[in-house]
């Protein structure tokens, strides 16, 4: 019985996620190869790095005839596949990997035993019939055996669901090493790499599995579980030849030393398994080396289809050490890689050695290349043609003796390609982008001359492109008529080696039904939570693609589908679904399909043109499945469909899984029986107020001849005409003649218009064109014209212009003015509408200049794009400004003349002639003057008048003399006093009184003009108290008489009967004075009273005095 025992489970660092792949069967050392009427070709799972750690599950199942050998025990496979020591599994992952992946694992501690003999498992092998005995169910039973003890959650390390690494190790011989003999005979199990389908054991998914047989050696172990890293057969699957033979495990070198030191792996698959980063010849032609690659990871990449292509030479050092002891030679080995090709096809394999020898025998010690001048080129055997044929002008000489360190030189092509060119499709009048790219797929810098012809002629510098990189010519254009079209391309190049410099590319126009290029996302409907999506993974143009799977490839047992939208293709007569796609898949097993419905229940095969290129059971049959070998083209002819809906499938079996279903640039498309296209939309420039004509193309796409309805929708307020109903052969192309009338008024800017043009015999069938009117800016401006004006000195005179926006634009508009001395005011900046008029104002101030000058300037009006100007002109006008000044010689004696002065001023801006008038007292005379005297602009002249008083006996006094001085409506106004003298009698009478101590006492002085005419009369006073007098100055007309009181404070302590002295002077305005002199007496008591009169003269005006005593 079993023993429950514990698992004890190694706890590591996760290892990466592991993909599903398809298993192949190890290589059998002894010529027996399995039946060839089975299934077995298996293909390769999704390449990801490796890196880190991986921990395996082994499970041990024996047989009941066939049990296990006891010296196979548990401790025998943990020492041969995970001891750290030479010859074990892990050693020899561990050398090929340069440390960089480490592998554990667990046995399980027992032997669990299977319900069959060994022929039950091994009679149908690998048919898929689980219903069956088959190494599938060996695979169940082991599984369900070892449930009780094993947790397999413990065995997903990398978290995906799915257990990681399962190997199944069966007792007694294997398929390939029992040679066909033993108890099992044929029916003996070969040792494989395989899947069944997905069963989950502690909510984990285990479906990869590896079988080997318990005596099978360490190589053909590490073989197996390469496949489950990923790593296809190397060996020629359909055993036509020996694949790249002893040179790597993956062929017959996991058989070397008996399978228990297999040769290391390839450098293709150290590179797949992403252990080694291969070195590019960057460094151009010359020297190379290389040192020995069992412990350095040394390997260098020759790119043939350019650094990103998967066509490629592999160059790596291999020598007898490590686990290489048993190669069959040592050397520089070159390997010729084409990611497309198939290891079962001799003449374009995945991985091919360039052996030495030439004998297609990789087994032998002339394989590799050493110590040779000659080398590898386009002249040896073999040469270094790629697989088309063709020279790729890569050679490897002068390649020095085999050792540790070998080196040789590198003849590298310099070469510029045109490697694609696009569209690959147009639609008529639309528009589309011409592209030409130009990559560098050699190892020197370049530039190059590109000469395009066909649809455009060119002639463009390519720039220098540096190893690897890539430039693309990219041009607008647009199809004018239906049919084939043809874009020309040639690389003017020096040292250019491939010829590969020139394409012709064709083209052709169709009715688009539908285009998808899935930039914008996936939004069509899936079913089965299907895996299809957009990813930026891989795709044919732009940046995003179609895609059925996750992560890094697709899972098993899948049946996911993409429900493309219905077509309606009644109307087309020729319809096709065409697309890029990129697949690879489990060859025979797995793949996609396009299929369709045409009552949306029952779904058949949509074969493409050509036929399918592969097969898929999962997928019911013919499909897209193995590799494309890159981007390729698929046509399905949907012609005949009246309705139909499409939908992309793919589908895996549970088997092993790859990378998957790529598809780009869906394009659905066709001829109609009735169509008709025209440009999307087309511009015209036009202006207001004119009168324009157009053409209009449009193209009958349908087949038949057809008559169209035409309307025309315009803009508010404009007028136009086109033909209303037109007539065009099937395929051919139309022009409409467009007549268009603009009013008068139209702002500038972007107007819109529709033309619709439609099928008469299928309305549903018309073309609108968008009509793009750009009306033309018009600048236009102008002032309406001034008339003269005048204006005086001083003044501020404003001129109101009127500038006038006759254009369809606004205009801001800068205003200049240039006037010298002349002051101008005026806006700096003028913001004017368009069709608008506005008002402004230019104010000039009139300076002192003559009368008569003129300003003459003009008002500049600016704009960016135009200009007016207008003419300011001012005429000076003369200022009437008169001045004059009197100056009378002083007073006159009757009958006297005297010569009088007057000063005449002309203020103006002008010689003035002008009118002097004068006007004097009654009796008085005026002689001796210039009545219209003439006066220069601002200057004055002077003037003499006689004046003559009157005579006799005549009474003196004053009168007034009146000057006008007139010019034009302006006059100036002068006047003076007129003096006549006559002789003056003064008389001064002072009458005083008695006062006490500290009193006022007052005298009264009486003045009198005893004279004949009037007198004025200054009076002063003098004395010994205090005095005041009450006036001081006086007008005293002939005869007449007035009192002044004279004040006097008499002081205290001023003894009775003292006299007080004082003098009262009265003067004329000539001199003459007459003084009267007095006494005040202060008395003790009151009521005395003294009186006393003094009489002064003044006689025919000579001064006199007397002196007066006061009489008590």
């Amino acid at each position: 019985m079993l023993l429950a025992l514990p698992l004890l489970v190694l706890l590591l660092p996760q290892a990466a996620a592991v993909p599903s792949i398809p298993y192949d069967l190890a290589p059998q050392p002894l010529g027996h190869a399995p039946p060839q009427d089975q299934q077995t070709e298996q293909p390769q799972l999704a390449q990801r790095d490796w890196i880190g750690d991986a921990h395996l599950l082994v499970l041990l199942i024996q047989f009941p005839d066939y049990p296990a050998d006891s010296e196979h025990d548990i401790a025998y496979y943990e020492e041969l596949l995970f001891a750290r020591e030479a010859g074990s599994m892990w050693d020899f992952f561990d050398e090929n990997s340069y440390g960089q992946f480490n592998i554990s694992g667990t046995v399980v501690p027992q032997w669990l035993n299977a319900s069959e003999n060994m022929s039950y498992y091994g009679e149908y092998e690998f048919q898929n019939s689980e219903a069956q005995g088959n190494a599938q169910t060996l695979v169940r039973e082991a599984v369900a055996l070892a449930q009780p003890f094993v947790n397999f959650s413990h065995f997903d390390r990398d978290g995906d669901g799915n257990l990681d690494h399962l190997i199944i190790v069966h007792s007694g011989p294997t398929d390939e090493s029992n040679g066909g003999g033993g108890p099992a005979g044929d029916d003996a199990i070969w040792s494989h790499r395989w899947s069944i389908s997905a069963e989950y054991r502690n909510g984990t998914r285990i479906s990869g599995y590896a079988m080997q047989g318990e005596g099978t050696p360490m190589g053909v172990f590490g073989h197996e579980f390469a496949h489950d890293l990923g790593l296809p057969d190397l060996y020629d699957t359909d055993y036509s030849s020996s694949g790249i033979g002893h040179w790597g495990m993956m062929s017959g070198g996991s058989w070397l030393n008996g399978g228990d030191t297999p040769a290391q792996l390839c450098a293709w698959s150290k590179i797949f398994l992403g252990w080694v980063e291969p070195a590019l010849p960057f460094a151009g032609e010359g020297e190379y080396n290389l040192s020995r690659v069992e412990d350095n990871a040394s390997i260098m990449k020759i790119p043939i289809d350019g650094l990103g292509g998967r066509e490629y030479f592999l160059l790596e050092n291999r020598q007898n050490v490590g686990y290489d002891t048993y190669l069959p030679g040592h050397g520089l080995l070159i390997w010729h890689i084409d990611e497309d090709g198939s290891q079962s096809n001799d003449a374009h394999r995945k991985v091919h050695l360039e052996e030495a020898d030439n004998n297609n025998n990789p087994k032998q010690s002339s394989d590799p290349w050493a110590n040779t001048t000659s080398g590898f080129t386009n002249v040896s055997s073999p040469s270094s043609h790629n697989y088309d044929g063709a020279e790729t002008h890569i050679g490897v000489t002068n390649i020095s003796v085999s050792g540790d360190w070998m080196t040789f030189e590198l003849q590298l092509p310099s070469d510029l390609a045109i490697v694609r060119a696009s569209p690959g499709w147009v639609e008529v009048h639309q528009p589309t982008l011409l592209t030409l790219t130009v990559e560098n797929t050699g190892f020197e810098s370049l530039n190059a001359t590109l000469l395009i012809s066909g649809v455009v002629e060119r002639t463009v510098a390519v720039p220098w492109l540096l190893p690897g990189a890539a430039w693309e010519w990219s041009e607008a254009w647009t199809p004018g008529a239906w049919g084939n079209y043809t874009l020309e391309a040639e690389l003017v190049v020096e040292d250019d080696e491939p010829s590969n410099n020139a394409l012709t590319h064709t083209f052709a126009t169709t009715v688009v039904i539908m285009f998808e290029d899935f930039e914008s996302g996936l939004a069509w409907p899936v079913a089965n939570d299907s895996l299809w999506n957009a990813t930026s993974g891989r795709s044919y143009s732009g940046e995003r693609a179609l895609w059925c799977g996750v992560g890094t490839g697709y899972v098993d047992d899948m049946n996911d589908t993409l429900l493309l939208p219905p077509f309606a293709l009644g109307g087309f007569n020729s319809a096709w679904l065409d697309f890029s796609h990129w697949f690879n898949t489990e060859a025979n097993y797995d793949g996609g399909v396009v299929e369709y419905t045409t009552d949306g229940e029952n779904w058949s095969l949509l074969t493409p043109e050509g036929g399918y290129p592969g097969s898929a059971s999962a997928a019911g049959g013919s499909a897209f499945a193995g590799g494309s070998g890159g981007w390729v083209g698929a046509s399905f002819n949907l012609t005949g469909f009246e309705n139909v809906t499409l939908r992309l499938r793919f589908a895996t079996d549970f088997g092993s899984v790859a990378e998957g279903w790529f598809v780009d640039d869906l394009l659905v498309h066709g001829r109609p029986h009735y169509g008709v296209a025209a440009p999307p939309a087309l511009e015209f420039m036009v202006y207001p107020e004119s009168e324009q004509n157009a053409s209009v193309p449009f193209t009958n796409t349908g087949v038949f001849e057809d008559n169209y309805n035409v309307t025309l929708t315009l803009p508010m307020g404009w007028n136009g005409s086109v033909p209303t109903n037109v007539s065009v052969a099937g395929g051919e192309t139309g022009a409409l003649l467009l007549e268009l009338w603009l009013p008068q008024q139209v702002l500038a800017g972007n107007y819109s218009g529709w033309l619709n043009i439609t099928s008469q015999t299928d309305p549903g069938s018309s073309a609108a064109v968008a009509l793009h009117f750009v009306v033309g800016e018009v600048h236009l401006l102008a002032v309406t014209p001034l008339a003269p004006v005048s204006g005086l000195p001083g003044t501020n005179i404003t001129f109101t212009l009127t500038l006038h926006n006759d254009g369809n634009v606004p205009e801001s508009v800068a205003v200049g003015i240039t006037a010298g001395a002349w002051a101008v005011a005026a806006p700096a900046n003028l913001t004017i509408g368009p069709y608008a008029t506005l008002e402004f104002n230019v104010t000039v101030t009139v300076p002192e200049v003559l009368a008569g000058s003129l300003l003459l300037t003009t008002v500049n009006l600016a704009a960016e794009e135009t200009n007016a100007n207008a003419l300011l002109r001012l005429t000076v006008e003369q200022r009437e400004q008169p001045g004059i000044e009197l100056a009378l010689p002083g007073e006159f004696r009757p009958a006297e003349t005297r010569n009088t002065t007057l000063t005449l001023y002309n203020y103006g801006n002008g010689p003035a002639s002008m009118e002097l008038a004068l006007a004097a007292p009654a009796n008085w005379t005026i002689g001796g003057w210039d009545a219209t005297p003439t006066v220069a602009a601002w200057s004055n002249i002077t003037v003499t008048v006689q004046l003559t008083a009157p005579a006799g006996d005549v009474v003196a006094g004053s009168g007034a003399l009146y000057v006008l001085l007139q010019h034009g409506s302006e006059a100036a106004f002068a006047n003076d006093t007129l003096l006549l003298n006559q002789t003056h009698r003064l008389r001064v009478l002072i009458a005083g009184d008695s006062a006490l101590p500290e009193q006022n006492g007052t005298a009264t002085a009486t003045i009198r003009n005893r004279g004949d005419g009037l007198v004025r009369i200054v009076l002063t006073a003098s004395g010994d108290w205090e005095h005041e007098l009450s006036q001081t100055v006086l007008w005293l007309a002939a005869g007449t008489e007035q009192d002044v009181t004279l004040r006097v404070a008499v002081p205290a302590r001023t003894l009775a009967g003292t006299l007080g002295g004082f003098a009262v002077n009265a003067t004329d305005d000539d001199g003459a004075t007459n003084e009267a002199a007095g006494t005040v007496e202060a008395l003790q008591y009151s009521g005395a009273r003294f009186n006393g009169v003094w009489d002064a003269l003044v006689i025919d005006g000579v001064p006199g005095s007397q002196m007066l005593s006061l009489v008590s």
